[in-house]
């Protein structure tokens, strides 16, 4: 229901009780302002859930969201919008524990990974995105991916004082896109098929020592600025900090896939590649590369 009651914005940053559309005549309380966000209806639906029974939930919902704001030339009816968004929340086990599967809890790459897949399929690539990291009165630790400075996807794990005015005990993922925004950056998109490379893709691993502010993204963006035509894609394999490490270091072990559609890799070009790539995370993260 886009109706919903205006307590469940009471004290938020977020989403501000002031932008809130109110009805004039309200059927109840509970059904007194228009949403902002698809998040509250997602926590009823989770508590709903887990009050019969039901506590590992994978939901998405497809709806629309409204704010009050000021006026803006261009707007269909001044001072307010109606945006699109598609929502996703998961809780609970990943699945069934069996035989042959053990039991685990979803997690924050669970929801990342779901969120990501959305976006592959409608053509985007998520690694093109700018990403961000934050955390605020809603998202305890979260991602915000932008395109040309507009945030199409937020995802991460919710507040745990969020969840306690909600009444849920255990963690929430959730993952909030601006379908519009989404929709915006696929119009010119075109699809285009291409067989599949003949020539091997080649994997090398890098291990070093980085300050521990440094993030993955940052790697990323150095190495894509590096190697253009043959890095197809970089993982974070293993991640560690501990006593054996200086403090306030961190040590990443990062894997580098390259491939020639033309032709296979040779030892010296990947050799170079890697070189190139090791002293430019040398001179710009500041990386102590370890043997």
């Amino acid at each position: 229901n886009s109706l919903t009651k205006s307590s469940h914005y009471d004290g938020l940053e977020t989403y501000k009780p002031e932008n809130l559309v109110f009805m004039l005549n309200p059927l109840s309380q509970d059904l007194n302002c228009m949403r902002q966000t698809l998040l509250f209806g997602s926590l009823e639906s989770v508590l709903h859930n887990i009050n019969h029974r039901n506590p590992d939930v994978k939901l998405y919902e497809f709806g629309n969201t409204y704010k009050k704001e000021a006026p803006n030339k261009g707007q269909k009816l001044q001072g307010y919008t109606e945006e699109l968004h598609l929502s996703m929340v998961i809780s609970g086990l990943k699945q069934q524990p069996n035989w042959i599967t053990r039991e685990e809890a979803t997690n924050f790459y669970y929801i990342k990974a779901y969120a990501e897949n959305v976006l592959k399929r409608m053509g985007l690539n998520p690694e093109k995105f700018k990403v961000e990291e934050f955390s605020n009165d809603i998202f305890a630790e979260g991602l915000n991916y932008s395109l040309n400075n507009k945030v199409l996807l937020t995802l991460g794990l919710l507040n745990r004082k969020l969840l306690q005015r909600a009444d849920i005990k255990t963690p929430v993922y959730y993952a909030d896109f601006n379908w519009e925004v989404v929709m915006a950056a696929i119009k010119n998109n075109k699809i285009v098929f291409e067989e599949l490379p003949r020539f091997p893709e080649v994997r090398r691993d890098l291990s070093m020592v980085l300050a521990r502010d440094v993030k993955f993204e940052q790697l990323r963006t150095v190495a894509q600025k590096t190697e253009k035509s043959l890095l197809r894609r970089i993982s974070l394999f293993d991640v560690y900090e501990g006593d054996k490490i200086e403090q306030g270091k961190k040590s990443y072990a990062v894997s580098f896939y390259l491939q020639d559609t033309t032709k296979t890799l040779t030892d010296d070009q990947i050799d170079k590649i890697m070189n190139n790539l090791a002293k430019a995370f040398e001179r710009e993260l500041g990386a102590q590369i370890r043997a």
